[in-house]
């Protein structure tokens, strides 16, 4: 947990680094020996080693705006995320004391098809999709301590990023093929199924088109039924992808982040997880961030 939580930003500021608020990359480009940075106010950043770490969407994006991703912005136009169906289960106990919010257990045995496990859940959480419904916030409030969110976690799909002339970010596509509709659907029938066994009092759905509570009374366990409620509400905060690693010329970045052809650029965040991940890839992401970070202290400097 301490290497989870612990950063170098105050090292940082104590060596000399700055923090620039309100500040936008625009383009970046070689220039003789240089990295220059093109930014929202029309100023420019010159810099010898340049990183990317803004994020697998983000760092795609500024990639295929610059000449450095010439015959390569096929790959990096692509990434991968692990979409997620969430249900709210409302226990007698209180499940958040027992709970302590998220725990790391999850249930695999329907694994590579999905997952199923708990979410963050506390109040904003539960409230999240029903801002604007009113009997269901008011029961949600009473009853948020005795509460958990669910989730069953897929990985599948791909999603494209593109740069629309004029349009400031980057837009993100997501596509999904009828048969993986078809694993979201066992999916949450799965995540239904296991919710009714754990002996909640009712589960919500969280999703907007959901109306109202599905309760799991013993007289109406066994009738209830996840095709109750239409409209699933996938989410997703992890995304990754389109900056292919290796030693293989054919791929974006080498072993180490550092741009194929191109000295001193480097790319460390969740662009280089290029694979369908099930469980939050938070530690891997960070893991290799500082593997590859010791590797340039060590050789660069």
């Amino acid at each position: 947990k301490k290497s989870m939580t612990k950063t170098y930003l105050k090292s940082y500021l104590e060596n000399g680094g700055k923090i620039m608020l309100n500040t936008n990359v625009e383009r970046i480009r070689k220039i003789k020996n240089y990295w220059s940075l093109s930014l929202n106010k029309k100023s420019v950043i010159k810099c010898k080693n340049l990183f990317l770490c803004c994020g697998a969407v983000h760092t795609n994006s500024l990639l295929l705006k610059s000449p450095v991703s010439k015959g390569k912005r096929k790959t990096i136009r692509k990434f991968y995320l692990h979409p997620m169906l969430k249900a709210l289960a409302k226990y007698s106990d209180n499940i958040q004391k027992l709970n302590s919010d998220i725990t790391p257990l999850q249930i695999t045995e329907h694994y590579p098809n999905y997952i199923i496990g708990n979410a963050a859940s506390s109040l904003q959480f539960q409230l999240m999709p029903f801002h604007n419904k009113k009997d269901l916030t008011k029961l949600i409030k009473e009853h948020c301590k005795n509460a958990i969110v669910f989730h069953t976690t897929f990985s599948l799909g791909v999603g494209k990023i593109y740069n629309i002339p004029f349009i400031k970010d980057a837009i993100p596509m997501y596509f999904l093929r009828k048969s993986e509709k078809d694993r979201i659907n066992t999916g949450f029938q799965k995540l239904f199924t296991f919710i009714k066994k754990s002996g909640a009092e009712y589960l919500i759905p969280l999703t907007k088109s959901t109306e109202k509570p599905i309760y799991l009374t013993k007289q109406q366990a066994d009738k209830a039924d996840y095709q109750n409620f239409n409209g699933h509400n996938l989410s997703s905060v992890h995304i990754m992808g389109g900056v292919t690693s290796g030693e293989n010329k054919g791929c974006v970045v080498d072993s180490y982040g550092q741009f194929h052809g191109h000295k001193n650029l480097f790319v460390n965040d969740s662009s280089l997880i290029n694979t369908k991940l099930l469980k939050n890839p938070q530690g891997t992401v960070l893991t290799i961030a500082l593997r590859n970070i010791d590797y340039f202290l060590r050789n660069y400097n």
